[in-house]
């Protein structure tokens, strides 16, 4: 995945399509991507889902739809720009437990390595 909004954690995203195995067989393996020219159509740049000012609780939230219960910098939501569709989500549900929820343009392993990017420390140095 490509980064594009400056600081920290996923902002902008180019993500190449996830390529499917019309055999029955599970998805292949994606191949590294650069940033699509303006011509390209097979990827798609995606967005951080803004989040709304919660009158009640005087913080800025985000819907997980129940399936986030803890508040933390590492959660958050990717949308498509043209439709705000939700395409991935990962959010923490407990002491060093978190969720991730996804679909297409996504592989397993592209979502995965997207939400392994909101760490901001080195799980192997600890």
């Amino acid at each position: 995945p490509d980064y594009h909004d400056g600081g920290t954690g996923p902002g902008n995203l180019f993500a190449p399509p996830a390529p499917l195995d019309t055999s029955g067989g599970s998805a292949a393996p994606a191949s590294p991507a650069s940033p699509p020219s303006a011509s390209a159509s097979s990827s798609v740049r995606l967005r951080n889902k803004a989040p709304r000012w919660h009158e009640e609780l005087q913080c800025w939230c985000l819907d997980f739809q129940g399936r986030v219960s803890r508040a933390s910098v590492k959660n958050f939501q990717l949308v498509h720009p043209e439709t705000d569709a939700l395409v991935l989500q990962f959010g923490k549900v407990g002491m060093n437990v978190f969720t991730m929820d996804f679909k297409q343009p996504f592989s397993v392993i592209q979502a995965f390595a997207v939400c392994l990017s909101s760490f901001e420390f080195k799980l192997a140095c600890e």
